[in-house]
């Protein structure tokens, strides 16, 4: 099963299933959703932020870096920050032919577990590749692990 599958089904349960310890019925780590969700979604936009100056540090501070991230985009996926920033990210943000003039996130949508979280957010991208603009609107899903440095990205979607 692949990797987001099973997170998917991870954070789902772990959102929905009582936890329950040798028989006795305990309640659950209780977990601030308020904040938890206001993190997340600073998070994001934070994200947002990092790709419109076009900073692989401003990402990577972002991400579960130590904790197998993954991305699929389109069709392509990467199974490892490392493989993403020097094969995606590293060539595009270099390039002088490239250069992502807007980046806006909306319509976020944050369901919050005890240790991971999943956002769904709509965006628009706009850039000029080689002088011609582009833009392109799509959706991402990511799942979201909390850290000891606070809620950082484990997989994206788009």
């Amino acid at each position: 099963m692949p990797k987001f599958f099973v997170l998917f089904w991870i954070v789902l349960l772990n959102s929905v299933i009582p936890v329950s310890t040798h028989g006795k019925d305990t309640e659950a780590p209780v977990v601030s959703n308020a904040a938890a969700e206001k993190e997340i979604r600073a998070l994001l936009h934070k994200k947002a932020e990092a790709i419109i100056q076009m900073s692989i540090e401003g990402v990577e501070e972002l991400i579960a870096v130590e904790d197998n991230y993954s991305i699929v985009e389109g069709r392509h996926a990467n199974w490892s920050w490392a493989e993403y920033r020097d094969t995606h990210l590293r060539p595009e943000f270099t390039s002088p032919d490239f250069k992502i003039t807007a980046y806006e996130i909306g319509d976020i949508k944050v369901t919050i577990g005890e240790d991971l979280a999943f956002a769904v957010y709509d965006y628009v991208i706009k850039a000029e590749v080689k002088g011609k603009k582009l833009s392109k609107k799509n959706y991402t899903t990511v799942v979201l692990k909390r850290t000891s440095r606070g809620w950082r990205i484990l997989h994206e979607h788009s």
